[in-house]
């Protein structure tokens, strides 16, 4: 192993600790009702966890890579269609609706194609149909996807 694969990995472990997502809720919780030192503990140990599954989960990539160097190109093909697809979902929703933003747009495209139902807009009836049936057949794309 190279030096600088063992700094990609750590890199991708630490950011793999360090990303915030439900867990915060879980470590705000002890800490609120437990106190500092528990919610610390128990961020440590999510940390810990989050640093083994990112640990673990690099190196079956690297194993399968030397076994199967086609998955890992059909995984970077995936990656970068859950990329581009979205930002070209976004483009009706940024150039046909005053006062929205790149990332707004860039959102409800992520969101549509993901499938997750999240929305920036409150009312969906005051939409264009258009934009609402590029809503919905971008929600059916990222289904199949």
């Amino acid at each position: 192993m190279t030096s600088t694969l063992l700094i990609q990995l750590i890199i991708t472990c630490f950011l793999g600790a360090a990303s915030p997502g439900p867990s915060l809720v879980l470590v705000s919780k002890n800490a609120i009702l437990n106190g500092k030192f528990s919610g610390s503990l128990t961020g440590f140990g999510h940390g810990i966890g989050i640093f083994i599954y990112a640990f673990l989960s690099i190196i079956s990539i690297g194993v399968i890579n030397d076994i199967n160097t086609l998955l890992i190109d059909i995984i970077t093909i995936v990656l970068v269609g859950y990329i581009i697809l979205p930002t070209v979902i976004s483009f009706p929703y940024y150039f046909n609706i005053d006062n929205i933003s790149f990332i707004n747009s860039y959102f409800e495209s992520i969101s549509g194609f993901t499938s997750t139902g999240f929305t920036i807009f409150n009312n969906l009836d005051q939409l264009d149909q258009t934009l609402i049936l590029w809503r919905s057949s971008s929600q059916w794309i990222g289904g199949l996807y």
